[in-house]
């Protein structure tokens, strides 16, 4: 790992590599990150000054829920010192708490925040439904584009209700940031 994240410094020197829990250590039982291991991998892992680490637990284990996850990386490894982001699933009963997953985030300053909803049970309301509470917790920023549609009528009328056709249209330079 630390050769990687050497090569990826010489390339750039601004350069992060994460790696995340998820498959990583491949230790098979539970609460590792709670097992007194941790001090060899602050000190084998932590070893170049760009390699950070990401909690991608998203979903109870017997070791607690995601906050608990959160809370030990954030006492571990620090914000933004080594974990500066996390990770939130769209799976269907992993993160249904995405509100307070968005206002920890935004209280601890982590930027940026990586999603996962790659899964084949997350449907588009799922996505949605993510997108209005991050839009509602102020993660996201809906910026409104002003918009002028320039139309005539085709029917000889002049009725609101008639015939009408979209003869140009263009933005007016104008927005405007909307929070929820």
């Amino acid at each position: 790992m630390n050769q990687i994240a050497s090569w990826i410094y010489q390339k750039s020197s601004t350069a992060k590599f994460i790696f995340s829990d998820f498959y990583w250590p491949p230790l098979d039982y539970l609460c590792y990150w709670n097992s007194g291991n941790e001090s060899y991998i602050k000190t084998y892992y932590f070893a170049s000054s760009n390699i950070y680490i990401m909690c991608d637990a998203y979903n109870s284990d017997g070791c607690g829920n995601v906050h608990t996850y959160w809370n030990e990386y954030k006492a571990d490894y620090g914000i933004p010192y080594r974990n500066f982001t996390n990770i939130i699933d769209l799976e269907p009963g992993h993160s249904p708490d995405w509100g307070d997953l968005l206002n920890l985030a935004m209280a601890w300053g982590m930027n940026p925040i990586w999603v996962y909803g790659g899964d084949s049970d997350v449907s588009e309301s799922t996505v949605s439904s993510f997108c209005s509470t991050a839009f509602q917790t102020g993660w996201l920023l809906n910026l409104q584009l002003q918009k002028v549609y320039i139309s005539r009528n085709t029917d000889g009328t002049c009725d609101p209700d008639g015939q009408w056709e979209v003869v140009t249209s263009y933005y007016t330079g104008r927005s405007q940031w909307v929070h929820y």
